[in-house]
């Protein structure tokens, strides 16, 4: 029978670490997507993954079920994020042209067509315009950055996001907008 979120982390506050294992295949993956969406290639990701299971495990004995696990985790994440970018002291770095990090949510919020549903000859194109719309996202501004990847990428609802970011609902959904109308502007000439 599979286990809730809570269930199991319920279970790995009491020490449990198959319970555990499980969160972390279930996880691993959209925390590293999480990761690669802010800059970081892919080792950089897999480790502030690893940095989020290690502090959610330190964190364990702590865990109220009360929320969305989900969004629990995230703001594990976005607080490694955070912390990483404060030792760098500095920007991210570039994501190279070969990470995947977008999902074809970005691309439909957007208007666009997913590199999934065209001919090869239209491959290179779309690869570029890839390029550029991760390009563009990172040059969002942080707090509208942080919703439009929740949401369009990792598949979160705006109030687990509002949950997460501890802001009101209409200002997740007005952030989104925000950076929805400055990639539009950042991406005109492709949109054409």
């Amino acid at each position: 029978m599979v286990k809730s979120d809570a269930e199991l982390m319920t279970r790995v506050g009491n020490g449990d670490r198959e319970a555990f294992s499980l969160l972390y295949l279930r996880y691993e993956a959209r925390l590293r997507s999480f990761f690669q969406s802010f800059g970081c290639e892919y080792h950089e990701a897999q480790d502030c993954a690893q940095d989020t299971f290690l502090r959610l495990w330190l964190a364990r004995s702590s865990y109220q079920p009360t929320g969305d696990f989900t969004a629990y985790l995230f703001r594990i994440a976005r607080n490694c994020w955070i912390s990483r970018l404060r030792k760098r002291k500095c920007r991210p770095q570039e994501v190279s042209s070969d990470s995947e990090v977008f999902s074809p949510r970005i691309y439909a919020a957007l208007g666009q067509v997913s590199p999934m549903d065209v001919e090869p000859e239209e491959y290179l194109i779309l690869e570029y315009r890839k390029w550029r719309v991760r390009r563009a996202v990172r040059a969002i501004p942080e707090p509208y950055r942080t919703a439009l990847v929740l949401v369009h990428l990792h598949d979160m609802k705006y109030a687990e996001v509002a949950d997460e970011l501890e802001i009101p609902m209409g200002t997740v959904k007005s952030r989104i907008s925000a950076a929805l109308a400055i990639l539009r502007e950042r991406l005109k000439e492709e949109l054409l």
